[in-house]
């Protein structure tokens, strides 16, 4: 949590050339579009009604050989005003999209739908055969084939002149350039420069080969402002931002949150310490980074109300909050990312300063994704245990969830108790596991935690929300006494799908 009031040692002498700072997709009309939904003369108004969107995209055929084109159709219902696909906005006719597409290697096309009463995205993969694909590998392994029938023996044949050794086959395709692919105009960033504008349509910032590298003692390494929408990439290479957080480093620099209420010198904060901030009132894209050693990993403005997309990103040592919104704005679409090492997971409990603010139609979209929380030295106020996987308002103020193919891992102790969304602010729940790494005691200690006005304790929650959306929606495992915390996760795959995510991601690569 960033506590926007304190000041930020930063070179008041930057000058910015806004002459090339832009970033963002061409801009539509959804002004427009609501003004074609109004009624016509003489109807009654009283008819007109927003809608929740939700939307399908596929690809026909969903595996092409290279230079081979697919086709994707994306399908809307609901009320929309703005559609984008991969970060270009598109128009969408009688909510349906088609698009022939030709990669250059697996690649996971996303869509992301805004409307009046919500948003939505969707996803879908185009495989190149042969290529290697971008994600944790986790979709449905493909059937063996039938066996030839047995033959009858044939004569044999003469034998042939040895034939010639075949030619090297090329090097693997690099990784999708993902946005910065549907930029006209592109940026590129420098480890001297960390606030970026985005003033001017189809203008994205290249962070590749980049690293942010702090000494501890700044607030946010990179800043993005400006009202288009765009993408802030690492590309096929990756970026880095470190905060340079020690590991001991504490919440504050007061006593009751310093060890034996004695603070060290020097004394490193994470409470005012994050990645990335994005600013502004349009989508912003981020992909491909490393965000460690800092207090948040993103850390939205108050400034900022809209969606936020992060996809191949990877963290950790993050001391506070992954994912945070404190004044109720926006949400998240995050989307195949690993976090290997943080106190809490997604935070939308509103600051003071944000009260009153309705968050109850924000979206928050955590699809296939590893998260690991984590407890550090030097906690909030020296507590036990690592924080919430939600940190909630803990009232009906709460947004929309929707969490598919994620793992979490928590444990063995836990300081906060709110690792369940609310039953009926989640509207799409599956293929989720919880792995716990304390003991079948503490978990069932904590089920009749975390008291709500929905009525919901954490395990009435899981119960409720298995109950509408299937044993797959919460799929909770706890370690057994006779193995090791190391020894759980390796059974149940945990280290397995962290190797797997790191070879097949820029940003995984860098480490």
């Amino acid at each position: 949590m960033i506590d926007r009031n304190t000041p930020r040692a930063r070179n008041s002498s930057k000058v910015h050339s806004r002459k090339s700072l832009a970033f963002g997709l061409r801009a539509g009309s959804p002004a427009l579009l609501l003004l074609a939904a109004l009624p016509a003369c003489g109807e009654d108004v009283t008819s007109l009604s927003l809608v929740e969107p939700t939307c399908t995209l596929a690809a026909s055929p969903d595996s092409t050989d290279l230079g081979e084109s697919a086709t994707l159709d994306l399908a809307i219902s609901g009320s929309y005003s703005r559609v984008m696909l991969d970060s270009r906005e598109i128009t969408v006719v009688d909510g349906t999209y088609e698009e022939v597409v030709s990669p250059a290697e697996s690649t996971t096309y996303l869509a992301v739908v805004e409307g009046g009463a919500g948003s939505a995205s969707c996803t879908t993969a185009v495989f190149l055969r042969g290529g290697k694909g971008k994600g944790k590998g986790k979709g449905k392994p493909s059937e063996p084939e039938e066996p030839d029938p047995p033959t009858e023996p044939e004569e044999p044949e003469e034998p042939e002149e040895p034939s010639q050794p075949e030619e090297p086959t090329d090097p693997p395709l690099p990784p999708s350039l993902g946005c910065l692919a549907a930029a006209v105009t592109i940026e590129r960033a420098t480890s001297s420069e960390d606030d970026y504008y985005f003033e001017t349509a189809d203008h994205a910032v290249d962070a590749g080969g980049v690293t942010w590298t702090g000494d501890g003692s700044e607030s946010t390494w990179v800043d993005t402002h400006g009202s288009f929408a765009g993408c802030f990439s690492g590309g096929t290479t990756g970026a880095v931002i470190d905060g340079g957080q020690p590991f001991d480093a504490v919440y504050e620099c007061e006593s009751r949150h310093c060890p034996n209420g004695d603070c060290p010198e020097p004394c490193y904060a994470y409470h005012s310490a994050a990645g990335v901030a994005p600013h502004g009132t349009n989508l912003q894209v981020f992909e491909n980074l490393v965000i460690r050693r800092t207090g948040d990993g993103f850390s939205l403005d108050e400034s900022y109300s809209s969606t936020v997309v992060a996809r191949g990103i990877y963290m950790y040592e993050v001391h506070d909050d992954a994912f945070e919104s404190d004044f109720g704005k926006a949400g998240y679409v995050i989307e195949d990312v690993l976090v290997d090492g943080a106190s809490s997971g997604f935070a939308m409990r509103l600051r003071s300063s944000a009260d009153g603010a309705d968050q109850t139609d924000q979206v928050w979209e955590i699809r296939n994704s590893l998260v690991r929380l984590m407890s550090f030295p030097n906690n909030y106020k020296q507590r036990e245990g690592h924080g919430n996987l939600y940190k909630l308002e803990g009232d009906l103020n709460e947004p929309i969830f929707k969490i598919t193919g994620n793992t979490f891992v928590l444990g063995p102790v836990m300081g906060s108790e709110d690792i369940v969304p609310p039953v009926d602010q989640t509207h799409e729940c599956a293929d989720n596991t919880i792995l716990w790494t304390g003991t079948r005691e503490q978990w069932d200690s904590y089920q009749d935690e975390g008291h709500h006005p929905d009525g919901g304790d954490i395990g009435q929650r899981l119960a409720g929300l298995n109950a509408r959306y299937g044993p797959t929606c919460m799929d909770v495992r706890i370690r057994p006494d006779e193995l090791t915390i190391d020894e759980f996760l390796t059974h149940e795959g945990w280290y397995g799908l962290v190797d797997e995510w790191k070879a097949t991601h820029p940003a995984g690569q860098i480490g």
